[in-house]
């Protein structure tokens, strides 16, 4: 079995908790209709309503940036891709308080397809592909030089997820390319917390050898070779590991043993 870190004690609070927040973000969208349930809007405001309850802690301007929402230990941001994007408001937001970010990953996706033909829509079935933590290092590189400031907090939560998508794509079966109209939140599955730099190890496989290469890495934690990439290149610049030579025409590394865990 994959290493997938997974909290098997999640709280049964937790998870009612998660379901009460995609019911505020439900009726917050019916009730504002012209913000759009474009996307992934529902599952940003279902993260905002679970870390802060109250709609009027959200979009909180803060010079010139706006928070997702704030709570009684600092800001929420919630970021579902491109974390570079974040590199300013990030600065800008660790300069005045603590900062959680919020990353949702889907676990598992139950699919639905809507024919613009026909206007139907398929019965769900699951995708055979589950989201990794280790994945994040894709996003995390491009904010590798915030990770060691004492004042982030970045929270992954593996969410099973319904998808909900149109069939316009250019593939014979029109699904692959194509537009995917919304994204629900089905269930909160696990949270997994990065406080300090060294947490990020965690996210490697446990049988990842001392000497390894990117394809080493990719292969056992069957990621891609981006992230397997990105992944030792943030532990590098971090200080967490450290390049040792080459095999053949191969960079290997090692995990710094002062930071084993």
């Amino acid at each position: 079995m994959d290493n997938l870190n997974l909290n098997l004690n999640l709280s049964l609070y937790e998870k009612e908790k998660f379901a009460e927040a995609f019911e505020k973000a439900k009726t917050y969208c019916s009730e504002n209709p012209t913000i759009g349930i474009l996307s992934e809007k529902i599952m940003h405001l279902t993260l905002k309503f679970y870390f802060s309850p109250y709609s009027s802690d959200h979009e909180v301007k803060l010079g010139s940036f706006y928070a997702d929402a704030i709570n009684e230990e600092g800001i929420v941001e919630v970021q579902t891709r491109s974390f570079k994007n974040l590199s300013k408001k990030l600065m800008y937001f660790l300069a005045v308080t603590d900062v959680n970010l919020i990353h949702p990953i889907p676990f598992h996706k139950y699919v639905s397809w809507l024919d613009p033909e026909t206007g139907e829509t398929s019965k769900a079935h699951r995708s055979p592909k589950i989201g990794r933590l280790i994945d994040v290092f894709g996003e995390l590189y491009g904010i590798k030089d915030k990770l060691n400031n004492p004042r982030l907090t970045i929270t992954l939560m593996h969410i099973d997820t319904d998808d909900f998508k149109m069939l316009d794509g250019k593939s014979k079966d029109r699904k692959k390319g194509a537009t995917r109209i919304e994204r629900y939140p089905r269930e909160l599955i696990d949270i997994f917390i990065i406080n300090t730099p060294r947490d990020l190890l965690k996210l490697l496989p446990e049988d990842l050898p001392e000497i390894f290469s990117a394809s080493d890495l990719q292969k056992l934690s069957k990621c891609n070779s981006r992230n397997s990439y990105s992944a030792i290149n943030t532990l590098c610049y971090l200080g967490l590991c450290e390049n040792v030579g080459k095999e053949g025409r191969k960079n290997i590394f090692r995990i710094k043993k002062e930071n084993l865990l």
